[in-house]
């Protein structure tokens, strides 16, 4: 238990700093004017993934908050609730026993457009579309056996973003939680079912969503302008 404990430490610790080093390094970016901040609202379809691949899809949905360094990297948070879907053979009843759970999850990650993500006539790499890539920390807050509790993530994932306008973005992506536990389902009789013990990752849950966000810019950057 101690070991686990310790390997969880190590690895939420590593990761922070990661995020904290990308912020620093690329606060400095972006001189030109452009929108700083972005806020919306994002839904989809999540599953816990770690056993079967979207076999029991249920609703996730929740907000988004970016902060845009300059037109490629950006810090996203975004929080908001999945419901989880699971079943068991009840090999005594004869019957199939059914449960649900319910996850409010929260994300800390950094973001890479490969574009410059804006409609700029004056610049020749700009596109009103670009594929990303993100990674980064996060938590969830869930009930295990009518008990509250909370357990780190790790988040990863891709997407692709499109201007429907100047301000308002459109974008879809898929993205996968690794968690350090197997109590995510929420009851005794799906945890370690396959017996396996100690802090082997192959024990630990999985959570995944496929999600479509709105966005809407604001907090206008003005830059700085050496033109004479």
């Amino acid at each position: 238990m101690f070991k686990e404990e310790t390997m969880r430490i190590k690895v939420f610790t590593i990761l922070l700093i990661n995020v904290l080093a990308m912020t620093s390094i690329f606060a400095g970016y972006g001189q030109q004017s452009f929108y700083r901040m972005e806020l919306g609202a994002f839904g989809g379809v999540g599953a816990e993934t770690s056993k079967t691949m979207y076999k029991e899809l249920r609703p996730a949905f929740g907000g988004i908050v970016r902060f845009k360094f300059d037109k490629r990297w950006s810090l996203r948070l975004t929080g908001g609730g999945y419901n989880l879907y699971s079943a068991v053979n009840d090999g005594v009843a004869q019957q199939s026993l059914q449960y649900t759970n319910t996850l409010i999850v929260s994300d800390l990650v950094g973001e890479f457009n490969f574009f410059d993500f804006e409609i700029n006539e004056f610049n020749r790499k700009a596109r009103r579309f670009s594929p990303y890539i993100f990674a980064g920390i996060g938590g969830t807050m869930y009930r295990f056996e009518s008990q509250s509790d909370i357990e780190p993530l790790v988040a990863f994932g891709v997407g692709i973003k499109y201007k429907l306008a100047p301000r308002w973005n459109l974008n879809a992506q898929y993205v996968h939680h690794l968690s350090f536990t197997d109590r995510l389902e929420g009851v005794c009789e799906l945890s370690d079912i396959y017996g396996v013990k100690g802090s082997n990752f192959l024990n630990k849950d999985m959570l995944s969503a496929i999600t479509v966000g709105i966005t809407f810019d604001f907090w206008l950057d003005a830059g700085h302008c050496y033109c004479k």
